[in-house]
Order: structure tokens, then C-alpha cells, then sequence
């Protein structure tokens, strides 16, 4: 009858210790399944940052260049009214002289 408890409990150790190992493959594999989905979730997050990035530089550069553009329109713009002016000037000295020389 010892011998029978003891088979017994030799079976149930043995059933206990099928479990424990089922239940640690498992895991294992849900572990690995979460971190491949993690993983995976932060390729996909990098990737995202990445596009939001490289279409926020090419907003601004864009915005840039309108910026330069504009800059150089309005300093042209100046430049050619200061000429205007000059020129102008220029023009009313020489009819002042071509009236005190008359």
C-alpha cells in the first residue's frame, strides 16, 4: 500500500511536472509572440516619426524657399524704386541746369 502512494504521487509529480512545462511552453510563446508585436509596433511608430519628419522638412524648406523668394522680390522692388529715384533726381538736376543756362 506504501508502494501505491508512492506510485501515486510519482504520477501526480509526473502530471504536475507535464503541466508546469505545457503551461512554460505557453508563456514562452506568448512572450515571443508580444515581443515580436512590440517589435513590430515600434518599427512601425519609427517609421511613422520618420514620414512625419521628413514632411515637416519639406514643409519648411518649401516655406523657405517662398520666404527667400519673396525676400529677393521685395529687395528688388526697393532697389528699383531707389534707381527710380535716382534717376529722377538725376533728371530734375539737369533740367534745373539746362533752365540756368538758358
Amino acid at each position: 500500500e506504501r508502494n501505491e502512494a508512492l506510485k501515486t504521487d510519482l504520477d501526480v509529480a509526473r502530471d504536475e511536472n507535464r503541466q508546469a512545462k505545457y503551461d512554460l511552453e505557453r508563456l514562452q510563446w506568448q512572450q515571443k509572440r508580444d515581443i515580436e508585436d512590440l517589435n513590430r509596433r515600434h518599427r512601425d511608430t519609427i517609421d511613422d516619426l520618420s514620414r512625419q519628419h521628413r514632411t515637416a522638412i519639406e514643409d519648411l524648406s518649401k516655406e523657405l524657399d517662398q520666404l527667400k523668394d519673396e525676400e529677393t522680390k521685395e529687395q528688388q522692388a526697393r532697389i528699383d524704386a531707389l534707381n527710380r529715384h535716382y534717376q529722377q533726381e538725376l533728371e530734375d538736376e539737369r533740367q534745373k541746369k539746362d533752365r540756368e543756362i538758358q
